[in-house]
Formats: structure tokens, sequence, C-alpha cells
């Protein structure tokens, strides 16, 4: 095995446990200077994160994962790396997984006894590659310590997908409380720093430190600096300092560029490589700028390009990576989106350009709104992986509400019904800045409501009980309350023998409750959370002698779906007792000016004596809930379970749409509660 390099370079995990490492260019673009990797700018700043992660790093446990999050340029790169440089001096193998190296080959390291640090850069934009592998450290038994740092923009609902994986033991791995990293203490210090550096890199004169900056990240506050290091480009502001950056980073890529090729052509490859890949010969032939041109013109400008910026990955063919840092590239993208996107372009693209151009759209629309009309020229050529992987990848943005938009134009313009419905499945109906694309979604999958328990219609009444919790999640209570209770009367009118009709019908009992206490309606939402209660509670005694495959998983999602109803049924009985309490004192008061003591004293005591009960029950409620969740067999179910999920169907004879249908998930099922509900 090759002895990992120092701190400064870039370091790639590999299976053989040797590293690659990405050395700095004699002449470097104005942009090269920005990326951590190259570590002109020393480490500083986050010495508090950096301590944390290595108590994680040193604790006993044999593989653990953690988060770091937050908005680009906030310095994950940086301190990532700089962890992963103490780690190899404590003897770890420590590096960035690269596409394309098999997740097993970390697990295979740690088999032979090296103690492995892995970075994942960009988790959220594949995280079937992060479940990959974190299922595969999940399985392994025995050997050296594994350590996955996930760096991401997000937290958010990506994460709530693996934490919620079916193998307990991944959700066991995501435990340790994720690292957000916020803004900059002190920006001015930062900025300071960077133009240190940068001036003695660059051999120029040190600018004067600015009064003020406004800088909300280490990126913006270095890129100010390297911009005044620079020198403001003939007839340009002040601006944003990535965007000033940008001007010099185009003038350098005209210097370098070799001849027969001209501007157009440069900011066009540079573009497309951004927006589609590194792998875009085919994509760079047909854009406006190479029409005409000999394909010799093409393989120049990827050369080019590669010599530019260096291809990511060992065998990746010498597609060079996109530009660096992602902002830089992603601002790039946005002032020449035209030449690089049109309907003949569109055609040609292949299912993983695709996703990558809505992952580049998705991250740069808040920034650049103009980019808008990208998504639907996208949607024309391929709707159905526009909508699929759009929906998908909302998750791991940190600010969907432009993307999400956008997709449920384009679903009303597109979708049939089957794709509407995977829309709505990979959602979650209770965030309310995804919820307008669900409540679209819905609106193109359902269809009426005809009666009968077939697993269509129970599927269908599944989805509008989704959208009730969507309109309740964007604040329509009442709105929210209407479709929920046409749902729960729907099913009660259903044969009630059916095990699946009553277990649909204490969901939206459920749901009910959550939006009557949204509107305000206590006393009737409590009611009916604890109908929920009881329906839960039939399922689970009649659950109890079952002995057909698969029973045991199907009464450990019993349990959780009792506990998630007690939980929420507990809520505005709490609140109930309280209104009761305070219309007690009232009529109290009344009936004392009225110089009925006596009446005045029983009316106290009634009112504190349904009050005292209606707290009691929401304890019991609240305390079964809590015991309930932490004791649902999922490991003992999963170790019963039918070797194929197809065979336990069926067996069960339950339709895949059905299992759609009662699919449960706290987090995808609950409303979120005033917090006056709580106390």
């Amino acid at each position: 095995m090759s002895r990992p390099p120092r701190d400064g370079l870039v370091m790639s995990f590999r299976g053989d446990g040797s590293y690659a490492a990405e050395a700095p260019r004699r002449e470097l673009p104005p942009s090269a200077v920005l990326r951590a990797e190259y570590g002109l700018v020393p480490f500083a700043g986050r010495d508090a994160e950096l301590e944390r992660l290595l108590a994680w790093l040193r604790a006993p446990d044999r593989a653990a994962v953690r988060l770091v999050h937050g908005p680009g340029g906030h310095g994950k790169s940086r301190l990532a790396m700089r962890l992963a440089a103490l780690a190899r001096d404590e003897g770890w193998h420590a590096g960035a997984l690269r596409p394309g190296t098999p997740v097993r080959d970390v697990v295979r390291l740690a088999a032979a006894g090296v103690a492995v640090l892995v970075v994942v850069d960009d988790a959220e934009a594949d995280p079937d590659r992060v479940l990959a592998l974190l299922r595969a450290v999940a399985e392994a038994t025995g050997g050296a310590a594994v350590r996955v740092l996930l760096l991401a923009r997000t937290d958010g609902a990506w994460l709530r997908v693996l934490a919620e994986d079916a193998d307990d033991r991944v959700a066991a791995l995501l435990r340790a409380p994720s690292l957000r990293l916020t803004g900059l203490p002190d920006p001015r210090r930062e900025y300071d720093r960077a133009a240190v550096a940068f001036a003695a890199h660059l051999g120029r004169p040190r600018p004067a430190s600015p009064a003020a900056g406004s800088w909300e990240s280490p990126l913006e506050a270095h890129a100010a600096a390297l911009a005044d290091v620079l020198g403001d480009v003939p007839g340009a502001g002040p601006g944003d300092p990535l965007l000033r950056v940008l001007q010099h980073e185009r003038r350098y890529w005209r210097r370098a560029a070799p001849p027969g090729l001209g501007p157009a052509h440069l900011e066009a490859v540079v573009a497309a490589l951004t927006l589609y890949g590194g792998d875009a010969s085919a994509v760079l032939a047909a854009l406006p700028a190479f029409a005409g041109e000999p394909a010799a013109l093409v393989h120049r400008a990827l050369a080019w390009a590669a010599e530019l910026f260096p291809p990511a990955a060992e065998g990746g063919g010498g597609a060079p990576h996109a530009p660096r840092p992602d902002r830089l590239g992603e601002d790039h993208v946005a002032a020449t989106l035209d030449a690089v996107l049109d309907d003949g372009v569109a055609a040609i693209l292949t299912e993983g350009q695709v996703r990558r151009a809505l992952l580049v759209i998705g991250r740069l629309l808040p920034r650049h709104p103009a980019a808008t009309r990208a998504v639907a020229v996208l949607a024309r050529a391929h709707p159905r992986t526009v909508l699929l992987e759009g929906a998908r990848l909302l998750r791991g943005l940190a600010r969907p509400e432009p993307m999400a938009g956008l997709l449920a134009a384009a679903l009303e313009a597109h979708a049939d019904g089957a794709t509407a419905l995977e829309v709505a499945r990979s959602l979650w109906p209770n965030d309310a800045r995804t919820a307008p694309l669900h409540a679209a979604a819905v609106a193109v999958a359902v269809g009426p409501l005809r009666g009968g328990t077939g697993p269509e219609q129970l599927t269908l009444a599944g989805l509008h009980l989704e959208a009730a919790v969507g309109l309740a999640s964007l604040g329509r209570a009442r709105e929210a309350v209407a479709v929920a209770e046409s749902i729960v009367a729907y099913l009660r009118g259903l044969p009630q023998e059916y095990l699946v009709v009553r277990r649909l019908l204490a969901r939206a009992l459920t749901v009910a409750c959550d939006c009557l206490a949204l509107a305000g309606l206590d006393r009737p939402a409590a009611e009916a959370g604890e109908e929920a209660v009881g329906l839960r509670r039939q399922v689970l005694a009649e659950l109890a002698g079952a002995t057909w495959p698969g029973h045991v998983w199907v009464r450990g999602m019993a349990e959780q779906e009792l506990a998630h109803s007690l939980a929420r049924a507990s809520y505005p009985l709490r609140r109930a007792a309280g209104e009761t309490r305070v219309l007690g004192e009232t009529r109290a008061a009344d009936e004392t000016r009225a110089a009925d003591e006596t009446r005045a004293a029983d009316e106290t005591r009634a009112a504190d004596e349904t009050r005292a009960a209606d707290e009691t029950r929401a304890a019991a409620l609240l305390d079964e809930a809590i015991a309930l969740d932490g004791a649902h067999r999922f490991a003992e179910a999963a170790a019963q379970l039918p070797p194929s999920g197809a065979q336990a169907r069926e067996q069960r004879a339950v339709n895949p749409l059905l299992d759609e249908a009662l699919r449960f998930d706290a987090g995808r099922w609950s409303i979120a509660v005033p917090a006056d509900a709580r106390r």
C-alpha cells in the first residue's frame, strides 16, 4: 500500500488502500486558488467543529457515520480534508470516495485490519449510493474501525429517508447528531487571511482591508479577496465577488485556449461540462457554438478542458471535471444557458445527463430565477425522467421551492396518472416547501372514489389522505379537515371485517385528528384521535394469534402505527383540558357574580374533574406511545420475513398497490402541531 500523502492535497480513496493526489498546476486559473484541496489559505476558524469530529473518529465504535452540512462555500471540504490529514497521522487510511469506486471496497479494507475514514462529498446528490455504502458498513462484522463522513448542503428529506431505512442497523449508524456549519464570525479576518495568502502566491500587492463586508461564507470572503488581488476587469462593477472572479476566469480561458477556439466555444464547453458532466462529446457537437465545425475542433475543446479541469477519477476515460468551486460553475451556466440548452440538445441527452442538469439547475435557481425555462425544455424531451428524478432531487436541495414549482408546471403539462402517482409517493406531503408539487401530483393521479375494497380504490383513499396532510402543512386546515373527513366517511361505508379497511380508517382518523387540531377544533380532534387508538388496538389484538408469512413484520408496523396514533391523540386532548379549565373558571366567575357560590364551586369542581381526566388520558396515551415506539420489534420481524418479498405478497394475496396504500412512515404522515398543543 502506498504511503498517504500529506495535508494540502486532495485524497482519493481506492479499494487497495492507496491514494491519488491532485497537485497544483504551475499556472493555475483564478478559480483554482479558491479550491480547498490546494490549501493556499491555511485551515482556521473551525477548531470547535474539528474537535467534535476528532472525538467521533476516536470513539470505540466499530462503525459510525456523521453528517456535516451547510450551504456551498461554508468550509465543509476544507474541514473534512483537515480531519483526514489528522486521521492519517494517527494511522487511518482516509480520503474521499471517488465516483465509480465500489462501496464494498471500503468494507474489504476494514476487514483486512485497516482503519478507514471515507468522505462522501455531495452526499445529497446520490442518496442511493450513500445508502448502499451504509448498508455495506452495517452488514460487515469484525475488522477494523470504519468512519463515514457525509458532506452535504442540507440535512433535509434525503437524510430522513436514509435514517428511516427498513434496516435498523442503517438507522443506528445515523443516530449521531449532524454538524451544521454556519456563517462567518469574523468576515474581515477571513478576508485578510485570504488576501495575504493570494497576494503572496500570485506575487501581487496585498489589497487594503475593506471597511466592511457582507460575505456570508468563507468562499465569498476568499473570492472577494482574490478579486481585489487580481483587480477589477475593465467595465465591471463591484457586485458579487464570485461573479468578479468568474470574469477573471473567462479571461484566463481565452489566454490558455489553443488556436481555433474562440470565446463562444470556450464558454459553451465549460457550461456543458458543468451542466451535463465530463462525458459530453456528443452534446458539444450539437451545441450552436460548434454547428458546422469539424469533429477535430470538438476533440480539441475537450482536450483543453481536460487540461484546465483535470479528470475527477482514474479510469474515467479522460473526461474533464466540471469547474470548481461548484458555485462558480453554476453561475457560469446561468449566464450561458441559452447557448447550451435548447430542444435539439435536450433530445440527445442521456438519463444521467438529464439528472445532473436538474441538480445543477435546482441549485442555481434561487440565485438565478431567469433560468426557469431550462426545466420546461428538459421536460419536453424527457418528461418522465424530469418528473421522477426532479422530485427525487428535491430532497437534497437547500431551497427546493423554485424547482418544485417548475416541476408542478411540467407535471400538469406532461404527466400521466402512473407517473404522477410515482411523483406523489416520492414526496413528503407534510413538507410545506414541496407540498404544492405533491398536491399537483395527487390531482393528476387520483380518480373518484367509487366504493369497494379493491387495492386501487384503497390506494386512491391513501392519496387523498396525503392530500389532506399536504393542505394542512400549507396552513389550509379547514380544507384539510374536509378532505380527511370525506375519506373517513368513505372508509366507514366499507365492510369493517377487512383488516386492511380498519387499518386505513385508523390512519384517516389520525390525519383528521391532526387537521381538526390545526383548525382549533380540539374536542372533535381528541375524539377522532381516541377512535383511531381504539381501532389500532383492535388490529393488534387480532394480529396476536396470526401465523401467516410476514405476520411479525405487519405486527411491528401495527405497533408503530398505534404509537403514532397515541401520540397524535394526546395533543388535542391536552389542549382541550386547558380549554375546559378556562371555561370552568369563567362559568364560576359568572355564577359568583350572581351570588350562587355553591353552584360556582360545583362548576369549578366539574371542570377540574374533566380537565384532570383529560390530562390523565393524554398522559397515559403519550406514555404508551413512548413505550410502544421503543419496543416495536423490527429486528425480530426482519429475522422472520420470508426470503422473497414477492412470495410474501403472493401468500398474503396482497396487491403491490395495496402495499403502497398501507405503507406507514411516522414522519411522512405527521402534521406539525402548534407548540401550545404540546403543553
